[in-house]
């Protein structure tokens, strides 16, 4: 029985820090600020995308501006992330199911921040190891998926996204041979019988097949400690890669920060300042209507 036991601790403790005394107060602490700013944000750009004003949006921008400014007080900073994890809850009963799939990825993250007691030592622990988990398996599942539907074997989904978007297009034609390039293009929005959807290009293969096995095999180094220092980098550089052609901004922002609470020092402290300046600068571009870059 103690041997299971064993089994089942070293289990969890997959995904937190190695040494039994470390705290990672601060870079829980770093990540309720992120996630505050992130619903402020995105939800100001939500309001900014609309052709007519939405009351409620408005409101529940504002709901989320305001609970940012209580959260960065201290004693406070509870409070605000159990309203914050109330109000999303409301967002998403009222919008379902017109809802952003990392929303609910913020929205775990946030629970766990606000079920953790700051004065317990054992319980940061505890949601540090979640959140590794938690990072992990959705890294992990989304290259299982793409095996799943077997779309990414000969290229064909992001072939596929080259035809419908300039943005896929633009990242990957020095890949794709411009023949192909130029034929895929002119398919332009999907009509039954349309494609096919191929590359004929060994290079553009080779990345397509390679997307899956780091995205699984990224998830496996996160999660132990020896090789989580490499595997965060090595997630970070393929999230910013992955998002010049998906220009998925929120998602982007979001999974770097769920990456950096695992690095052992607060690294996510340091970078604070230059995450909430590309926070800032994504809503004023959306303001100034140069917005349209990003999603």
């Amino acid at each position: 029985m103690d041997s299971h036991r064993s089994l089942v601790v070293r289990v969890l403790e997959l995904g937190t820090d190695s040494q039994p005394e470390s705290n990672p107060a601060v870079r829980l602490h770093t990540l309720g600020t992120i996630l505050l700013l992130h619903s402020s944000v995105e939800t100001w750009f939500w309001v900014f995308e609309l052709e007519a004003v939405v009351v409620g949006i408005v409101l529940l921008a504002a709901a989320y501006t305001v609970l940012l400014a209580v959260g960065l007080v201290s004693r406070f900073r509870r409070i605000a992330l159990v309203l914050t994890v109330g109000i999303i809850v409301l967002q998403l009963i009222w919008t379902f199911p017109y809802i952003a799939n990392h929303t609910f990825l913020r929205l775990f993250a946030l629970v766990l921040l606000a079920l953790a007691d700051p004065g317990s030592l054992r319980e940061r622990r505890l949601v540090h190891a979640a959140l590794g988990w938690m990072t992990a398996i959705v890294l992990f599942y989304t290259g299982f998926q793409k095996v799943a539907y077997g779309t990414y074997f000969q290229g064909q989904y992001l072939a596929y996204m080259v035809s419908l978007t300039d943005r896929f297009a633009q990242a990957f034609e020095w890949l794709v041979p411009s023949g192909e390039l130029s034929r895929l293009k002119a398919i332009g929005s999907p009509v039954p019988g349309a494609g096919p959807y191929t590359v004929d290009g060994t290079a553009f293969l080779v990345l397509a097949n390679l997307v899956y096995v780091v995205e699984m095999g990224l998830a496996a180094g996160l999660l132990w400690w020896r090789t989580r220092g490499p595997a965060i980098w090595m997630t970070l550089a393929l999230i910013v890669l992955v998002q010049l052609a998906a220009r998925e901004l929120f998602f982007g922002l979001l999974f770097c920060n769920l990456v950096l609470v695992l690095h052992p020092r607060d690294v996510g402290r340091r970078l604070l300042p230059i995450m909430a300046g590309i926070y800032v600068l994504a809503l004023l571009l959306k303001v100034l209507g140069w917005g349209g870059l990003v999603t």
